[in-house]
């Protein structure tokens, strides 16, 4: 699965006028998956090896400037 179609999967769950809460907590689990893996895909074309820890990924985000907001986001899903 692409990492795109987690987040426009999340988009869909989340956008539902009746949305349970179930519904609510399945997006954001999406959008962090798909945040998540288009990260790892960042890393990889940078050139780095992508640890195996979700949270290494975040701190290895963290250290470039360029990607210190993003780092942030993944951090708040």
């Amino acid at each position: 699965m692409k990492p795109n179609e987690f987040i426009v999967l999340a988009g869909r769950l989340a956008a539902g006028v009746d949305a349970s809460a179930a519904e609510r907590r399945s997006a954001t689990s999406r959008a962090y998956y798909g945040a998540y893996h288009t990260a790892v895909n960042f890393l990889i074309a940078a050139g780095l090896q992508p640890p195996r820890e979700h949270g290494e990924v975040q701190r290895m985000l963290a250290r470039n400037d360029k990607a210190l907001a993003a780092s942030y986001l993944l951090s708040d899903l």
